[in-house]
């Protein structure tokens, strides 16, 4: 599978994503906010939202966002459980996406920067940083991610019908790291 195929194979499995992927913690998305100094002016752009995990985070906290998804599912998913904040979609890659210049505070993408080609992800999101903004990468690791798309689907479907059928829960470990710099200016 080539790497453009496999960046947009989770929005063949939308729906299973959204429902096993667990959210991101709360004290993450809070020293972002500190480490940023962000307030309640602060415009955000997030670079792959997926299915608005951690957009909803960030917008429950009133952030004005802009989300640059390649995804129509997951943006259909993220924009239902946005609705009524003020948060907007572009459906496109973010190499495509014709960027605003120093239009935001904090340029954020919660587990998918890793898509993004680096000869252009790092810059162009550097244009769309105001002086003195943010940049925060966050990246989760786990063993399912080396699964191929058909097999993660078939995976997370069977988790799920099982944990239906007879309770109980599953724990997936993940590694969290956070990545974040600040644009000069």
């Amino acid at each position: 599978m080539d790497p453009d195929e496999r960046r947009l194979s989770f929005n063949r499995v939308a729906k299973a994503y959204d429902r096993y992927r667990p959210s991101y913690p709360a004290a993450l998305i809070e020293h972002v906010e500190r480490t940023a100094r962000l307030d309640s002016r602060s415009r955000l752009l997030e670079i792959g939202c997926g299915p608005g995990k951690a957009t909803l985070l960030f917008a429950e906290r009133g952030y004005e966002i802009l989300c640059i998804e390649p995804g129509t599912d997951l943006i259909g998913i993220a924009a239902g459980k946005l609705r009524g904040y003020p948060v907007s979609f572009v459906n496109c890659m973010f190499e495509e996406w014709q960027e605003t210049t120093q239009a935001f505070d904090l340029v954020y993408s919660a587990q998918a920067f890793h898509w993004v080609k680096k000869d252009v992800g790092y810059a162009k999101a550097a244009r769309a940083l105001r002086p003195g903004g943010y940049l925060g990468l966050l990246s989760t690791h786990s063993d399912h991610i080396v699964l191929s798309p058909e097999r993660l689907e078939c995976v997370l479907k069977g988790l799920g019908e099982v944990i239906e059928r007879f309770g109980g829960s599953l724990e997936l470990h993940y590694s969290t790291v956070l990545y974040v710099a600040r644009k000069q200016g």
